[in-house]
C-alpha cells in the first residue's frame, strides 16, 4: 500500500507541473532561451573553434589512388548522364 501511495503522490506531482508552468511561462522561455544559447555555444566550441586552433595529424604515407576504381565510377557516371540525357527524348502516344 504503501509503494501505491507513493506513485499516485508523485502522478499528482507531475499533473501540476503544467499548471506551475503556465503560471510561471516567462521565466520558463527565458530558461528555455538561456538553455538554448548556451548548448548552441558549447555546439559551436565543440566543431568550429576546438577544429580550427587543433593541429591536423602528420599522415606519413600519400594517398594512393587506385586508378581502375576510379575509371568505375567515371563509367557509371558516364552511364547515368546518358540514362539522364535520354529521359527526354521518349514519344508517348496520344490517349485522345
Amino acid at each position: 500500500m504503501k509503494i501505491k501511495t507513493e506513485i499516485f503522490s508523485k502522478i499528482k506531482k507531475i499533473k501540476k507541473l503544467p499548471v506551475v508552468l503556465a503560471k510561471n511561462v516567462f521565466m520558463f522561455f527565458i530558461l528555455l532561451v538561456l538553455l538554448s544559447i548556451i548548448l548552441g555555444g558549447l555546439l559551436f566550441y565543440k566543431y568550429c573553434f576546438l577544429v580550427e586552433s587543433s593541429s591536423p595529424e602528420n599522415f606519413d604515407k600519400p594517398v594512393k589512388l587506385e586508378e581502375n576504381i576510379i575509371q568505375e565510377v567515371f563509367k557509371k557516371w558516364d552511364q547515368q548522364q546518358e540514362r539522364f540525357d535520354g529521359a527526354g527524348t521518349r514519344q508517348y502516344p496520344d490517349l485522345f
